[in-house]
């Protein structure tokens, strides 16, 4: 009896299923120094990661002129082609993204006038490395926001409700995005090359119409999801969408557990 469980392991081993941890994924955490510092000092203490050395990251920015902001992904990408994840400190705000196919994994926005928590920080980190071994993720871009007729003096709500409208749907265990602002080069490069990558076949994108809603100064929502042929899978109607102070949250809430199976997002 004593022989039997090293037998089993043995055989275990031998057929290839070995009990072993993921690999560490290989991190870049680059904006703003100070933040930058203290994230990097904290995850090296976690076994999950292999975080790049601070004094080659800033090394690399320097040599390619990179600001090391959320916006310079593109160029990010190219200089740390070995990377899994980066994730972008600003005073306010942490982004993470996908090295691999530059879908933000987390986004989230800080009170301005609040120093970003740490633990906060890097359990986003961490959340977001979670979601590179999620099975069947979804990968979901907004390709228009489209404003009908909304008065002049509600528009600046259109992007407030848009942006947490994304992060909220970002909260979602399964959910990657794609920066609105690359999506379209993204596009012309599988029309030119035929490359299916970073767009997955599974991919989904999303168009937000605002429009008056029945009543004054009362804005309603069409949220529409269409595959990567433009064929509409469905729709979703939020009215009133600038009531409350999570406004878009609610509508992402909504999308996520009618179309893509969850019951809720994290909190």
């Amino acid at each position: 009896m004593n022989h039997v469980f090293p037998l089993l392991l043995l055989l275990f081993s031998c057929s290839g299923f070995v009990f072993a941890a993921d690999p560490p994924k290989k991190l870049a955490v680059v904006g703003d120094p100070f933040l930058s510092g203290l994230v990097t000092a904290e995850l090296s203490r976690d076994g999950n990661f292999e975080l790049m050395e601070r004094a080659a990251v800033e090394k690399i920015l320097r040599e390619h002129a990179l600001s090391g902001n959320a916006l310079a992904f593109s160029r990010l990408a190219s200089a740390f082609s070995h990377i899994d994840l980066f994730a972008v400190l600003e005073k306010n705000k942490i982004v993470v993204f996908n090295a691999k196919n530059g879908f933000r994994l987390a986004d989230r926005t800080f009170p301005p006038d609040e120093n970003p928590p740490l633990k906060t920080i890097c359990e986003e980190i961490r959340r977001s490395s979670d979601k590179l071994t999620a099975v069947d993720p979804v990968f979901l871009a907004i390709v228009s926001v489209r404003d009908v007729g909304v008065p002049l003096r509600l528009k600046p709500k259109i992007t407030e409700t848009t942006v947490l409208f994304e992060q909220a749907l970002i909260r979602c265990p399964k959910i990657q995005m794609l920066e609105r602002a690359r999506l379209y080069a993204v596009l012309d490069e599988r029309r030119q090359t035929g490359r299916q990558f970073p767009l997955t076949p599974s991919g989904r994108l999303l168009s937000l119409e605002f429009e008056p809603g029945g009543e004054e100064g009362v804005v309603d929502l069409t949220v529409i999801l269409e595959d990567l042929s433009g064929s509409r899978i469905g729709e979703l109607k939020e009215p009133d969408v600038f009531s409350g102070k999570d406004a878009g949250k609610t509508a992402a809430e909504k999308l996520v557990k009618r179309f893509f199976q969850e019951d809720r997002l994290r909190q």
